[in-house]
């Protein structure tokens, strides 16, 4: 019989005070403080894990009012509060101690799109492709992407001022938001959008918290504006997190916060609401894969593609494409690579000589226009062929079913990364460094020389349009050494991308890599961010130690070194780390939590919306008992053998069961969990 595990982390007397007090003003929302839930909250796509206090779930803005009204009263100052969407964040911007709002759950509300301003009413909560999909009808789009498009929140985006494949042209998130509605601590509502000079002298004149902020604001950025100018870099994947380069620019006389807001990762206020500005769907689209022998040569010709003004330029290196090719999603593109059916390629084994991929689209609505670019790049290619720095070969496309298989190709990247063989698994830590892209191939050398002198295996992709990288080297994060490896390759990376002009949050946001503000902004503009953060948040109630600490207080930002999910890893036994590996290993990119209607998922989590039903969710309640019962010393045997993938978990389950029973009536942790369990209907989706 199993031991009863009642020893969890316990809830404070202030939480419970809290929230008896938001119930008290009105909160229609969801409380839940048990412990299944608070460990699902308590990991996200990073290396991380902080287990909340508590969840609460809105379901209106008025709820979200009753909770910042709540926090912004003296009895409340202790308490703080994170927001958070999909939780595809990979630096912990959404993890904390304190208590996560859950703006997925239920304000998901998406407005009729006005289509003569082109704009559309959505709430934090939706999901990017969901959206996408009401607006295609009207031959509109939500422009900017990310890979994680099936599950990735408005709200999250709006959090990172997230971008991806198309930025050149489309630009980030805050490109295209024309009203902000946020929730501010104290309760107050602020409604923004670009303030001519008349309209913000009127707002700055206001008696009250908003007018204040605008005209703190102001001061702040006016008081700075030769180091801003300075410091910021030159870059079209411009900074997040704060930017005051954006709230007031010289060739406009407009005054906005949206650039602020967006990226501020929730530490300022909770947005409620955005109007989004729209773009119409492009009518045609062609993408050129050009072939080349090495990485480096694919970085290498990163200008002659810019110069044909193609809407996005991806690549992929050797260590993807040779991965890729087990992977199901290579099999519509194989024959791109296995027959030299565009002649480029001079070698009997073409899949050989192929080491690194460049994808070029373009994208318009004049076809011939396109084709004539298209043309040109090819010809191009042709003449020189063979030579350094160039392509092997091209491979021209306007299919849209071949394109489509492209795009997935590189979106599961990550994936196929994560399916390494043995206990180093690719992490997120350095993974979204941006330099300026005529720089990008100089700083890939020196990156990589910093990755092999630590003899690590690492895929690299990323958008070489605006010099944006992606890299997880694959480390075990239950061995201290490779741990420790994190802090030191983190330091270099980050002096190293500064020196060429770049930042590390390059599309990801900041979370704990807050840390290296200071770094890259100095000390005046950092004291800057600091009194934003305090004229929004005296207290640091709000995502509290990402990105800033308020001007006035002696809190410290959270940093790279904040508890990591191997921390608690490493305290499940050997046997059990061994019997149970493919719970373990589970990478917390949340791809089991798509909201695709043709995706195959987990029927209990589809049709609940309760993510302790996702495989991700199951696997991290399994492993926290796991890790509860090896503090307990107890091992769980071999308890019905599932072939050579040692015990199921519905052997496990059973154990789990007759300690309920016996233990009745009393709280015990392996009753969340075989209610968890128990809704697994067995379909084996989560094994395809």
């Amino acid at each position: 019989m199993i031991p009863r595990l009642d020893a969890v982390e316990s809830i404070g007397q202030p939480i419970r005070t809290f929230l008896e007090d938001v119930r008290a003003r009105g909160f229609r929302g969801d409380v839940h403080t048990d412990y299944a839930r608070r460990i699902v909250a308590s990991t996200d796509n990073s290396i991380y894990q902080l287990v909340p206090a508590a969840l609460c779930a809105p379901r209106s803005h008025d709820d979200v009012v009753h909770l910042l009204t709540a926090l912004g009263t003296p009895a409340h100052r202790t308490v703080t509060l994170s927001a958070r969407g999909g939780g595809t964040g990979t630096n912990a911007q959404s993890l904390t101690n304190g208590i996560v709002l859950d703006l997925s759950r239920y304000m998901t509300r998406i407005d009729a799109p006005n289509l003569t301003n082109r704009t559309v009413r959505v709430e934090p909560g939706v999901v990017l492709d969901t959206l996408n999909r009401a607006l295609r009808p009207h031959g509109m789009m939500f422009a900017p992407t990310v890979s994680t498009s099936d599950r990735a929140t408005i709200g999250g985006m709006i959090s990172t001022d997230a971008a991806g494949k198309g930025s050149r042209i489309y630009g980030k998130t805050s490109s295209h938001i024309a009203e902000l509605t946020t929730v501010l601590v104290g309760g107050a509502t602020m409604v923004t959008h670009p303030l001519d000079d008349e309209a913000f002298r009127a707002q700055c004149a206001e008696d009250n918290g908003i007018g204040k902020i605008h005209r703190d604001v102001d001061a702040i950025v006016r008081a700075n504006e030769d180091e801003i100018r300075r410091v910021f870099p030159d870059l079209n994947r411009f900074v997040s997190g704060y930017n005051l380069d954006h709230i007031r620019r010289a060739a406009s006389n407009f005054f906005d916060l949206n650039p602020l807001l967006c990226g501020s990762e929730g530490t300022l206020g909770i947005v409620t609401s955005a109007v989004l500005r729209l773009t119409p769907i492009p009518a045609h689209r062609t993408v050129v894969v050009l072939k080349y022998r090495s990485f480096d040569e694919a970085l290498g010709s990163a200008d002659l593609l810019a110069a044909a003004e193609p809407t996005a330029i991806e690549t992929m290196d050797e260590t993807l494409l040779n991965l890729v090719r087990d992977d199901e999603a290579y099999v519509p593109v194989a024959h791109v690579f296995a027959d030299d059916a565009d002649g480029a390629n001079d070698t009997d084994d073409a899949d050989a000589a192929v080491r690194a991929i460049n994808l070029v689209e373009f994208v318009g609505d004049d076809a011939s226009a396109i084709d004539a670019r298209v043309k040109a790049l090819v010809a191009s290619v042709a003449e020189r062929r063979g030579t350094p720095d160039h392509a092997i070969g091209a491979y021209v496309t306007a299919s849209d079913a071949e394109i489509a298989a492209f795009w997935t190709l590189r979106k599961r990247s990550v994936g196929i990364l994560g399916a390494l063989p043995g206990r180093r698994k690719p992490v997120a830590f350095v993974e979204d460094t941006v330099v300026p892209p005529t720089n990008l191939r100089a700083f890939v050398r020196e990156f990589r020389a910093i990755l092999d002198e630590n003899d690590l295996l690492y895929g690299m992709f990323g958008h070489v349009d605006v010099g944006v990288l992606h890299v997880r080297p694959a480390l075990d994060m239950r061995d201290v050494e490779d741990v420790a490896r994190i802090r030191t390759i983190s330091d270099r990376v980050a002096h190293l991308v500064r020196s060429y002009g770049g930042v590390i949050w390059g599309e990801h946001g900041k979370g704990v890599r807050g840390e290296y503000n200071p770094l890259f902004f100095g000390d005046r503009l950092y004291r800057a961010m600091r009194e934003i953060k305090r004229t929004f948040d005296p207290w640091n109630q709000l995502n509290p130690g990402k990105i800033a600490t308020a001007a006035g207080t002696d809190a410290v930002l959270l940093t790279i070194d904040a508890t990591s999910r191997g921390v608690r890893d490493r305290q499940i036994s050997p046997i059990m780390q061994a019997r149970f590996d493919d719970t373990i290993r589970c990478n917390g990119n949340g791809a089991c939590h798509s909201e695709n209607v043709n995706y195959i998922m987990c029927p209990s989590w589809k049709g609940t919306g309760d993510r302790r039903h996702t495989p991700k969710g199951r696997a991290g309640i399994m492993r926290e008992w796991l890790r509860l019962m090896s503090v307990r010393g107890v091992e769980i045997g071999d308890c019905g053998a599932n072939g050579s993938h040692g015990p199921s978990i519905t052997g496990a389950v059973s154990r789990i069961v007759n300690g309920w029973q016996r233990a009745r009536g009393q709280y015990d942790f392996s009753h969340e969990v075989h209610e968890s369990m128990h809704e697994c209907l067995a379909c084996k989706a989560c094994a395809g």
